[in-house]
């Protein structure tokens, strides 16, 4: 089951602290209830399913995914959860309430303490690839397409050296795939439908290492520009409120 973050943002004014985000009613509320205040998918600083970001931010999901698969050595998290603010905006609180025990591990982070966290850790992820997702690692240092676990009756793991041997049977067509990652075009559809018609599935586990920068993705390039606009230089005056469900 997937994990999702439910991510706010608050500012403190006139040392309280009110809600920076932009509040609409919920149209699908059902008809007679009262409106739940929400905030849509357009206007939240920050929604993405980011495992490692979740596991910097509060310890979950931390170096393992769906089911408990082992993805990686993990990442140091800035704070284990704290709970809710006890002066947490009234908007916030009544979204937690909404989620009631379906949320959890609920936490909160200034913009100082995101400031002062060294992004610049390295983890070691720990993935599953099948002949293409194994070409891209050779060739790119990392491949671009993986998982973190599969399993079946046609599912066999294999070494390095035997996948080695299953890239060069695929040359040179397979080359061509990995030697421009991440574009799931229509030859790439093609060759993926070609292994799916295999008897047997080819798979075996890789390592890389990645900075933490890297890993969280567009957090750090494009949420925290926004925080700082809001801080007006005290980066201990905004935060962010967030739990999850899964």
């Amino acid at each position: 089951m997937g994990c999702d973050i439910h991510l706010y943002v608050e500012r403190k004014v006139d040392d309280k602290w009110v809600t920076a985000d932009k509040w609409t009613p919920d149209p699908y509320s059902d008809e007679g209830e009262e409106h739940q205040l929400i905030v849509d998918d357009d206007d939240c600083f920050y929604g993405e399913r980011n495992y490692d970001l979740f596991a910097i931010l509060a310890d979950v999901r931390n170096g393992h995914g769906t089911a408990g698969i082992i993805t990686g050595t993990g990442f140091n998290p800035i704070s284990e959860p704290k709970g809710l603010p006890n002066d947490v905006s009234p908007e916030v609180k009544a979204a937690s309430d909404f989620w009631g025990s379906e949320g959890h591990s609920h936490s909160w982070l200034t913009l100082a303490e995101l400031q002062a966290y060294d992004w610049n850790q390295v983890t070691t992820n720990i993935r599953v690839v099948d002949v293409l997702g194994f070409a891209e690692f050779e060739q790119h240092g990392n491949p671009y397409t993986f998982s973190d676990g599969v399993f079946g009756k046609k599912v066999k793991y294999i070494s390095h050296e035997e996948m080695r041997e299953r890239v060069a049977e695929y040359q040179p067509e397979i080359g061509e795939l990995a030697s421009s990652p991440n574009v799931l075009g229509p030859d790439w559809l093609e060759f993926k439908k070609k292994l799916l018609a295999e008897p047997v599935y080819y798979y075996t586990r890789v390592s890389w290492q990645t900075p933490y920068a890297v890993s969280v993705g567009d957090f750090l390039e494009e949420t925290m520009p926004k925080l700082e606009a809001l801080s007006y230089g005290k980066p201990e005056n905004v935060r962010i409120v967030f739990w999850f469900d899964n």
